[in-house]
């Protein structure tokens, strides 16, 4: 099962702990979106399970 939230303030759906205790990997596009996660969710921030991408946001 996949499930998808953002980290940025103008997500749709929201990343919460309850997302992360959840997620068993979580993939982020790009490295930025790596920091956000871990500045905000500092006591979750676990890294081995947060997977870049690399992938370049052409819609910037």
């Amino acid at each position: 099962m996949a499930k998808s939230a953002g980290a940025d303030e103008g997500a749709r759906i929201k990343l919460t702990e309850k997302h992360l205790d959840w997620a068993y990997i979580i993939f982020v596009m790009e490295n930025e979106q790596r920091q956000l996660i871990k500045r905000k969710f500092q006591t979750y921030f676990d890294r081995s399970k947060i997977v870049v991408l690399d992938t370049p946001d052409e819609y910037e």
